[in-house]
């Protein structure tokens, strides 16, 4: 933060090429470099605050916050590259969350679990490490992030807790992806339509369910690749109960809960 407000993702990206200048540490290093432009109140610079939508709308100055952030990054590989150190540097690019805009009658982050909050863009490039242009088309989840960083820093694997995504380009068989564990802390005030107002959510996603479990136990269960809206929840039918029981015993042993009850009623008004 800078006289009030934050740093711009240019003047994040220019202070770190100009630490790297000045010479920065000799030894490998590690930096973060934390762009927020895509967050609220999304006011992107001209040339991209009416790119779509001409800005009208906040979808739109979202669009443009995230585009604006894309030609920041797009140019600090560039001149990582005209310095010659873009070969030699593992550079992950990621986001913490996505945000509601209207889905759900929901607007932000924070307040539910569903896939456009936990949906987000992870790039790994390490060359000599990770193949070049692999898409792994399963989930995997952010909290194995530490653990790859330091394996393909050459620590031994296991080093740091959670699973190195480093499996993935290694040829293991399961190339469809695991599970992501994901939770919500119980709201302090919440508005009407905040749904961790009930108390903590936790859930689940893999490679073909979203299972959800709010604070009051009502559940929902999603079969997100042919409903990526997730308006269909399945977790009272037939088909659904039983595999909404089996990714209810998953979440409470990867969190180590207790075994955690059948929901006595699924999805009422408000959840």
């Amino acid at each position: 933060v800078r006289r009030g407000r934050e740093h711009t993702a240019a003047e994040i990206s220019g202070n770190f090429l100009r630490w790297r200048d000045r010479g920065g540490p000799a030894r490998p290093y590690f930096a973060m470099l934390n762009m927020i432009d895509a967050h609220a109140p999304y006011a992107p610079p001209d040339g991209f605050a009416g790119r779509f939508g001409g800005g009208r709308q906040l979808l739109d100055r979202y669009d443009g916050s995230i585009a604006y952030v894309d030609s920041i990054v797009g140019h600090l590989v560039g001149e990582l590259q005209a310095r010659g150190e873009l070969d030699r540097t593992v550079l992950i690019i990621t986001s913490d969350h996505g945000e509601l805009f209207g889905e759900h009658d929901l607007r932000g982050h924070g307040s539910s679990l569903f896939l456009p909050v936990l949906h987000v863009p992870l790039l790994v490039r390490a060359p000599g490490t990770v193949p070049g242009g692999m898409r792994v088309p399963g989930v995997v989840s952010l909290r194995d992030l530490a653990a790859t960083l330091v394996e393909i820093g050459g620590a031994p694997a296991g080093t740091l807790t959670g699973a190195s995504l480093a499996a993935h380009w290694r040829g293991t068989p399961d190339l469809t992806g695991g599970i992501a564990i994901t939770e919500a802390s119980a709201a302090v005030n919440p508005a009407p339509r905040n749904l961790t107002r009930f108390g903590p959510i936790r859930g689940s996603v893999d490679s073909a369910w979203h299972y959800i479990r709010y604070g009051n136990g009502n559940e929902e269960l999603f079969a997100w690749r042919t409903d990526p809206d997730e308006l269909k929840n399945l977790a009272a039918t037939a088909a659904g109960r039983p595999i909404a029981a089996r990714y209810r015993d998953r979440v409470a042993e990867a969190l180590g809960l207790p075994r955690l009850p059948a929901a006595a009623a699924q999805d009422p008004p408000g959840r």
